[in-house]
Formats: structure tokens, sequence, C-alpha cells
């Protein structure tokens, strides 16, 4: 977006501005405006102090040709980390969020979740277009031993892998999510046949890997 208006600043300028933004928001009471002023209104004056603290002149107006070009529908909304003592209230919120499907502000609907029980539960959601689950061909013991790393809230992996089929059978896209763990400790050995294992996977549509270094990056 600020390349778009020809505005180059680094990641981490970008990051620092971010920061002292949330601080003025906090300090203004500008938070309290939600709700109150119309959405625009509202980030134009976000968009206007991150541009200010980006030392970019005349920023209210850019701040308001920023939120022109602003995104006029969402490709996906997904409810993250859904768990199994939530999934009644999470449907209700897909039934409500299907009706922006009918007006064209959302282009599909999914949520997150680490629960086998859920993945099950929500293969019978019609409202569900997408599920992104635990997802990893790391053996059940290391996966017991390091949780943290690769979540389970319940079941086995193989558990997980047989209920996503239910979704996948149904016409829900899969997202394989933790396919290399969290990294910290390494779950895997070999990133490229970890990443190859899950791709090949006939019930996985597409996969998120989160990397943090460039040494992670140079590993793939």
């Amino acid at each position: 977006m600020l390349n778009s208006l020809g505005i180059s600043r680094s990641v981490d300028e970008i990051r620092e501005a971010l920061a002292k933004t949330e601080q003025d928001f906090a300090d203004l009471n500008y938070r309290s405006l939600f709700g109150k002023i119309s959405c625009e209104e509202y980030w134009k004056k976000w968009d206007s102090l991150v541009l200010k603290h980006l030392d970019v002149a005349e920023n209210e107006e850019l701040a308001g040709d920023i939120q022109a070009r602003w995104f006029d529908y969402v490709d996906i909304f997904l409810s993250h980390f859904v768990k199994s003592c939530w999934i009644n209230g999470c449907h209700q919120g897909l039934r409500e969020l299907n009706d922006l499907k009918t007006t064209g502000i959302v282009k599909a609907i999914g949520l997150s979740t680490y629960s086998v029980a859920v993945v099950r539960e929500a293969s019978r959601f019609k409202e569900l277009d997408a599920i992104m689950t635990t997802c990893s061909k790391a053996d059940q013991a290391k996966i017991s031993k390091f949780q943290k790393h690769i979540p389970l809230e319940d079941g086995s992996i193989q558990e997980m892998f047989d209920a996503i089929e239910l979704p996948h059978d149904s016409g829900k896209g899969i997202i394989a999510m933790k396919v290399l763990g969290t990294g910290a400790p390494p779950m895997v050995r070999n990133y490229q046949s970890s990443i190859k294992a899950i791709a090949q996977l006939d019930f996985v549509d597409a996969m998120v890997i989160g990397l943090r270094s460039l040494d992670e990056v140079k590993k793939m």
C-alpha cells in the first residue's frame, strides 16, 4: 500500500510507527471512538498517525487516499483457535457471518482449531468453507512429549487425519498448520521431506508454514 503511494520504508520503521500509533491511540483515548464515528473516519485517524510517525508530510490527505484504496471485501474470514467447548457458539457466529456472504462482503468462512472433536463437528456446518488444523507427520510420541509445539487439544494425530477426511469429503477446503511444529525445539529433521509428506496427503488442499528467521528460510 505504501509503495503504491510512493512511500518507501523499512519493516522496522513501519513496526516502530505502528507501536507509536498504538500508544497514541491509548493516550488520546481514540479507541473510545470506535462505533461512534464511521469506520472510514476511525481508521483515517489511525493511518494519519502511522504516516506521521513515518515522517510523511500531509499525512491526513494521504490517510484519506489509503482508506479510499482499502479493500471492499474479505476473501476469507477465519475464526481462530476454536476449542471444543466453544463449538456451539462458534456455529452461531458462522450463521451470522453467512449473511455477510450473501452481500459479497465476505467471500468465504473458515475456522482454525487444534481439536479433533471440532473438526468432526464442523464437517457438518454448511456455512463453513475451510478448516485450518494441526497436520504434522511427526510421530505421536514426539507430539505427546512436545504438545506446546504441535498442539492437539484432544485425540491423536492419526485421529486428526481421520477426522480431516470428513470435511474434505464434504467439499470443504483443508489448510494444514503446524506442519513443522513451532521449530523450538526442532520437531522435524528435514523441512522439505516433512512438507512433502503433508503435501502428498489427498485431503490437504493448502498449508501454512511459519518461518521466523533467515536460517529457517534457507533450510527450505
